[in-house]
């Protein structure tokens, strides 16, 4: 891990959910979200903050709900991490900041940074 400042982003809403079940929200936090980038970890927190190290990340994808979604997919478990952003560039930001860690983005998540 690094010791360099967190990289923070700002979702309007973050949101877990069960693996393969889109859309289903178990639980959502749309009055104080957080994500940040803290050394090689994504930093959420939905209900409680959850630290996610990037090499335990199974996929990194995305999709349109209200907004731009960005969804963390860890290798274990069963839930997903979400996040939905309102600026579309401020979602592509992360994904870029993902990928510079090497994070498994999905051809989905590729084609929007790609863009």
């Amino acid at each position: 891990m690094t010791d360099s400042k967190p990289e923070t982003f700002h979702p309007m809403a973050c949101f877990t959910g069960l693996k393969r079940v889109p859309f289903l929200a178990l639980t959502r936090n749309a009055i104080n979200p957080l994500l940040s980038i803290e050394g090689d970890a994504v930093v959420i927190r939905v209900i409680r903050r959850t630290r996610l190290a990037v090499a335990d990340l199974a996929r990194v994808t995305t999709g349109r709900a209200i907004g731009q979604m960005v969804s963390l997919e860890p290798k274990a478990g069963i839930r997903v991490f979400s996040a939905n952003f309102t600026d579309r560039d401020e979602a592509i930001r992360l994904l870029r900041a993902l990928d510079a860690l090497g994070a498994p983005l999905d051809a989905k998540a590729r084609a929007l940074i790609a863009e």
